[in-house]
């Protein structure tokens, strides 16, 4: 009790701080004068879009914390092009007396803008979408618009010598260590992708050796694994709504017991909404049947050491991001065609709601059913093999899960930018 009571007493001392702290602007640092009635109240609603960068360059609105408090409500969705630069979607929400002003705009860079020209395209976009509700405010009589014109040669066709791929080669190599035990790690992956109107393929590749050493009263454990896998999908846009395409992937996983396998599947999908709108809204239906060919380095208890196997898989999934919040649920099932006792059930989801003012809930989740685990080795694991994850085990189910919730309170402004100490 002694304990609680000197915490409560340092508690209150701190709070009677903050409550009789002298006001910034006594200091000389900020001015409050920064919030303007006459400005508009603007709700920046984004995922890693530069927002101190934005608030110190766009200053003629005030931000809020709140959705409710706003006058503009700006949804800022991103996803990557097919050169690998970025597209950013604005999608503006007017609220109580600019109820009726919606508009949606684009910014998009590419793969060789640095951040400083990506930010600045973003900050540009984002305020010529403020304009329409600005012209309605006095502040817009402070506002002035300028056009520059560069003086540039006449518009020629680009000759794109590399017809639209875009490549991607990575490696790194990690280590740590203490008197006792070591670990080392090797990867690297490749990408290749081409990414049209037409026609969307993707390719990569990983690949990856691990090792673990243990001193254990006086005696040596060591640990490996090792893995890679090769990952590629051509897709045919055939409309709004309709894509076909197939699948190709290899993969060799010591922890798996799978040597090396190859996996072909042709594929169709539907999605409800159209894929112009994928940014916000999408409701994939996804069918896919294919073959694999196995080889295991150990004989599996379905006394294997080679197999083909002829499968099939429908996947449904949901993704929205909204003023409420975004969500994202996926059924997947699948079965081999000639034994359907061997399948696996997966349902995953995630959702961001704002239940009320300040209060925020976030909801993560992923389930499966297992009966489809052909690559178990024969034997029973030993121990190190268990604790040190060498080898894969039995199960019927997986699952993991989570949950979290924020709450906000106290002034509704947010404007200021202060980077000192860090963020």
């Amino acid at each position: 009790m002694r304990g609680f009571g000197h915490v409560m007493v340092m508690l209150f001392g701190l709070l009677t701080m903050l409550w009789l702290a002298p006001s910034e602007q006594a200091f000389g640092l900020y001015g409050v004068s920064v919030y303007k009635k006459d400005m508009l109240n603007l709700y920046l609603d984004c995922r890693g879009c530069y927002r101190e960068y934005i608030r110190t360059e766009l200053n003629f609105v005030n931000y809020v914390r709140n959705r409710e408090d706003a006058d503009v409500h700006v949804l800022i969705t991103r996803r990557r092009t097919g050169s690998g630069g970025r597209e950013y979607t604005l999608v503006y929400l007017g609220r109580g007396v600019f109820g009726s002003l919606t508009d949606t705009l684009k910014a998009v860079s590419s793969n060789t803008d640095t951040e400083d020209e990506i930010r600045q395209n973003l900050l540009r976009i984002l305020k010529m979408g403020l304009m329409r509700f600005i012209a309605h405010t006095d502040v817009s009589q402070f506002i002035d618009i300028r056009y520059t014109r560069h003086k540039t040669a006449p518009a020629q066709a680009i000759e794109d010598r590399w017809n639209y791929w875009v490549f991607r080669i990575s490696a790194d190599g990690r280590f740590r260590g203490e008197s006792s035990s070591k670990f080392f790690s090797l990867n690297g992956s490749f990408s290749a992708n081409r990414i049209t109107e037409a026609w969307k393929i993707r390719l990569h590749g990983n690949a990856g050796y691990d090792q673990s050493d243990f001193d254990i009263g006086g005696g040596k454990i060591s640990s490996f694994s090792r893995r890679y896998f090769v990952y590629g999908v051509v897709v045919k846009s055939m409309g709004e709504h309709f894509s076909a395409g197939a699948y190709v992937f290899s993969q060799s996983s010591t922890y798996d017991n799978i040597q090396f396998s190859v996996r072909v599947a042709p594929a169709v999908e539907y999605n409800l909404f159209p894929y112009s709108e994928s940014t916000h809204r999408e409701l994939r239906i996804q069918y896919r049947i294919g073959t694999d060919w196995v080889r295991y380095f150990e004989e599996t208890i379905f006394d294997k050491l080679r197999e083909n196997l002829y499968g099939q898989q429908l996947e449904v999934t949901y993704e929205t991001r909204q003023p409420w919040g975004d969500a994202e649920f996926s059924l997947e099932g699948s079965h081999l065609l000639n034994d359907f006792s061997k399948n696996r059930l997966r349902v995953s989801g995630e959702l961001r709601l704002r239940l009320f003012r300040g209060f925020s809930l976030r909801l993560d989740g992923n389930f499966s059913f297992i009966r489809d685990q052909l690559s178990l080795p024969k034997g029973e694991a030993s121990t190190e093999e268990v604790l040190l994850r060498r080898r894969q085990l039995a199960t019927s189910f997986r699952y993991w899960g989570a949950v979290g919730i924020s709450f906000t309170f106290g002034s509704i402004y947010n404007n200021i930018v202060n980077t000192r100490f860090g963020n």
